[in-house]
């Protein structure tokens, strides 16, 4: 696990119901689950010097499905999406 300046260790993976830190996703999305995806309605960028607290609504590993430049795109593998919400 990573340790930063206040050993704070920050989680691996989200699950379900679990309420976290804006650090953590930031933590997970760019060391632990790289190529995974965190759809959120209200924030427009997670940063590590945050607070802000999120509930995790869903977590689902699923295949993406895209149009790009006309053509029909599907993932090799299944992809990780959290969907979280703030809730502070």
């Amino acid at each position: 696990m990573r340790m930063g300046i206040y050993n704070y260790e920050a989680k691996e993976d989200l699950q379900v119901g679990e309420v976290c830190l804006e650090r953590d996703i930031y933590e997970i999305i760019n060391f632990y689950k790289k190529g995974s995806i965190v759809l959120c309605d209200s924030v427009s960028r997670f940063s590590a010097n945050s607070d802000r607290m999120f509930k995790v609504i869903n977590r689902i590993e699923t295949y993406m499905h895209k149009n790009k430049d006309y053509t029909y795109q599907v993932s090799d593998r299944p992809k990780l999406i959290y969907v979280v919400e703030q809730v502070r």
